[in-house]
């Protein structure tokens, strides 16, 4: 029988990736064995359960609890609450106080900046008016 055996492994034949990378095939070959095995045994109880029994367990885990809570705690959660509230519209106050603020300052600047450039100009037409009077007063001398 030994020599049935041995003429049985000479004729099995691996396929070429096995003749080219035999450790990448060998690990993956005990890698799916792993798996077989690992499913195999893993959720077997969960099938055979029926679903009617899954639901008593789940609803008898979730039984309701009686629970005591201190008023004091739910005032004093309150309270902070309202008092986040507060903050928050008196720091939006603030940042529209500033804001406003910015904006008066910016446009008290475009006021100054619009009076100089008014005030440049007048005197660019005033020197070029005294610059004309002076180029007739030239020609009517000569």
């Amino acid at each position: 029988m030994s020599s049935y055996m041995q003429d049985f492994v000479q004729k099995i034949r691996l396929p070429k990736i096995a003749k080219h990378h035999p450790v990448a095939f060998s690990v993956a070959v005990a890698l799916h064995l792993v798996l077989f095995v690992g499913l195999l045994f893993s959720s077997v109880q969960r099938v055979e359960q029926e679903p009617e029994e899954r639901l008593k367990k789940v609803n008898s885990r979730a039984i309701p609890k009686a629970v005591t809570v201190d008023l004091s705690e739910i005032k004093k959660e309150t309270q902070r609450l309202l008092d986040g509230q507060k903050k928050k519209q008196a720091k939006l106050k603030r940042e529209q106080r500033r804001l406003k603020e910015l904006e008066d300052k910016r446009y008290q600047k475009q006021r100054k900046i619009n009076k100089l450039k008014a005030k440049v100009k007048k005197e660019k037409q005033a020197k070029t008016l005294a610059e004309k009077k002076a180029k007739e007063a030239e020609r009517k001398e000569k």
